[in-house]
């Protein structure tokens, strides 16, 4: 389903004369809300990452620029692209998630960040294409470095987003119009259509969430593409 289905499924299913402005609103308030629901379930089945090395005291990971449509080339920077990156210092510990931070916001020194942030604790801070990790790893280790964020979802709407940037698989999208369509009714004061919607709404999403698989890193690390070289 393109964003123009969605649109006029939503003006269908609501028989109302919506403007576009207005139903792309609403969708897109429904779209962003069921996007986090798939994200913090942590069955996200189009997360995006690159693996390759720890390498022994290299803070700086200068990455390739993820593939991005022509019409979103306007977002393709990391520090707009980036939500979660995670690290595994070694081949015995867990991922752990690095709290994204700013220059401006950390007052100790790039040198002493190297040495004495926690590796339990890891922050990373993006700048352009590159991430800057600390603490800085003290060992090498193989393909073991994971670098795993979700591509924000972009605005729904007739001229810029197509079918491709709709960050939701294609059988569960019409949950969208049904949480838009809760919100339609919310704002005509229809409050028992409303809770008629939210209760379909609530539903859906949670057999959608289900039907959802994790992507282990175990079965798909093989075909990951491994960034060499550094850019």
């Amino acid at each position: 389903m393109t964003p123009q289905d969605l649109k006029n499924l939503l003006i269908k299913v609501t028989h109302t004369d919506l403007s576009d402005d207005d139903a792309y609103l609403y969708l897109n308030m429904a779209y962003k809300e069921f996007r986090n629901a798939i994200v913090n379930s942590k069955k996200n089945y189009n997360f995006e990452f690159w693996v390759t090395n720890v390498l022994s005291w290299l803070s700086e990971y200068t990455l390739k620029q993820p593939d991005v449509t022509e019409v979103n080339q306007r977002d393709k920077r990391w520090q707009q692209a980036v939500e979660k990156v995670f690290i595994k210092y070694d081949t015995d510990s867990d991922f752990v998630e690095l709290k994204p931070r700013t220059r401006d916001t950390i007052e100790a020194t790039p040198e002493y960040l190297k040495e004495n942030q926690s590796q339990s604790d890891p922050i990373v801070i993006i700048s352009d294409n590159s991430l800057f990790i600390y603490p800085t790893p003290d060992t090498v280790v193989t393909d073991w470095l994971l670098f795993y964020w979700y591509r924000k979802p972009y605005n729904l709407s007739d001229t810029t987003t197509s079918s491709d940037d709709i960050l939701v698989p294609e059988q569960w999208r019409k949950v969208i119009v049904t949480g838009a369509k809760k919100r339609v009714y919310e704002a005509q004061q229809l409050q028992n259509e409303a809770e008629k919607a939210e209760t379909d709404y609530v539903q859906q999403k949670r057999v959608a969430l289900s039907s959802m698989a994790m992507r282990r890193t175990s079965v798909t690390q093989g075909i990951v593409p491994k960034v060499r070289d550094m850019e």
